[in-house]
């Protein structure tokens, strides 16, 4: 089970469909700042895979503005490794939402 790390919550509206959820910046960099995501649902599920589809990190994220941030780190308090990346985001309500994301250390 995952840990979530530093989260936090800033101002925008909540999505139910996830439609124009996305993150930025993209490509990230953890080590400038972290990464911010929007069009979120009060309660989304973040999930980060490699592309070999091996799960990097999960978290559920509480972003009852539509937005919230994650500081980059996954378990054990390390970032994942340079290189292209999937996102899937879900919510309660079943929708899902799938990008790519650049991660350089």
């Amino acid at each position: 089970m995952a840990v979530a790390s530093r989260l936090e919550i800033s101002g925008g509206a909540p999505s139910f469909d996830l439609d124009s959820a996305f993150c930025y910046p993209n490509p990230y960099y953890p080590l400038r700042g972290a990464l911010h995501l929007s069009g979120l649902s009060p309660r989304t599920e973040f999930a980060l895979y490699d592309l070999a589809g091996e799960l990097v990190y999960k978290t559920d994220l509480e972003a009852p503005t539509g937005e919230a941030s994650w500081d980059g780190h996954i378990n054990g308090g390390n970032y994942p490794a340079s290189g292209v990346y999937l996102y899937v985001l879900g919510n309660q309500q079943g929708n899902k939402k799938a990008g790519k994301l650049a991660i350089f250390r």
